[in-house]
């Protein structure tokens, strides 16, 4: 039951870490200067959920500076 669980728990945290490294990687390319990023999924914007709001506002920081340039 235990190794059962910890697979289980495995699955989760890698599907959950996989949202924070498409952050990282679009944030790493906003550095670089590619304000033509896409996220693979929209996220809503009502959403509840850190991970969405942050890649929300990753969002309107592109949008933003687009507007700016």
């Amino acid at each position: 039951a235990s190794l059962f669980l910890a697979c289980i728990l495995l699955i989760f945290i890698r599907r959950s870490l996989k949202h924070l490294q498409d952050i990282s990687y679009v944030l790493y390319q906003l550095g670089q200067g590619n304000l033509a990023f896409e996220f693979s999924s929209n996220k809503d914007n009502n959403s509840r959920n850190e991970v969405d709001l942050l890649q929300n506002d990753t969002i309107r920081m592109r949008d933003s500076l687009i507007s700016l340039i």
